[in-house]
C-alpha cells in the first residue's frame, strides 16, 4: 500500500490532537455539519483537542480546544498536521488517503456511494487498520448518526496525558 515518510511538528498545536476533515468535493459524500459540530462539542467537553482541515472550515466554536488549519495550506503542512496527530476522523477524501499514506489511526465516516453499497476506497494501512462506520442502513453516510461517531471517536482518540481516564459513557 501507498506510504509517505517524515513529519514535522508544528508550532502552536498541543501535544495531542485530533484531525478531522468535514468535507469532499461531492456533496453525497459529506457527513451533515450540524453533526460535525455536536462530535467536535463532544471532544471539547472531554479536553480533547481538534485541528480542522479543508477547503472550508465547518466547526462552529469559541472553544480553546478548536484550532482552525482551514483554507489554503501547504501540502506538506497538511501532511505534518495529519502526520503528528493521534487520530484522523473524516470522509472519504484526499487526506483520508494521505493519512493513509503515514499510516494513522483513523475513523472514516463512508456509506453507499454510486453502485457500491459499502465503499472500501483504500488498501494498504488502513485496508486492516481504520475503523470504517457504515450506516447500519445501508445508506449514505448523511445517514449515520451523532450519537455512533461520538462513541466510536472517543473510544480512539487520545487519554489525558495526566493519568486520568476519559470515560466515554455506557455502551
Amino acid at each position: 500500500g501507498p506510504c509517505i515518510y517524515g513529519t514535522k511538528t508544528v508550532s502552536g498545536l498541543p501535544e495531542n490532537y485530533v484531525v478531522f476533515h468535514c468535507l469532499s468535493k461531492e456533496a453525497c459524500r459529506c457527513w451533515q455539519k450540524e453533526k460535525w459540530n455536536k462530535l467536535a462539542s463532544a471532544l471539547f467537553e472531554k479536553g480533547i483537542s481538534v485541528v480542522e482541515i479543508g477547503y472550508e472550515n465547518v466547526i462552529r466554536t469559541a472553544s480553546p480546544f478548536y484550532y482552525n488549519f482551514c483554507g489554503k495550506r501547504p501540502i506538506l503542512e497538511i501532511n505534518n498536521l495529519i502526520g503528528n496527530a493521534d487520530l484522523f476522523v473524516g470522509v472519504d477524501s484526499g487526506f483520508a488517503h494521505i493519512a493513509n499514506g503515514l499510516q494513522k489511526k483513523a475513523v472514516l465516516l463512508l456509506g453507499k456511494y454510486r453502485s457500491f453499497k459499502r465503499p472500501m476506497p483504500y488498501n494498504g494501512f488502513f485496508e486492516k487498520n481504520a475503523v470504517l462506520l457504515y450506516p447500519q442502513n445501508g445508506g449514505t453516510v448523511q445517514d449515520l448518526t451523532p450519537e455512533e461517531v461520538i462513541k466510536v471517536v472517543l473510544s480512539k482518540s487520545p487519554q489525558k496525558k495526566s493519568g486520568q481516564r476519559i470515560i466515554t459513557g455506557v455502551n
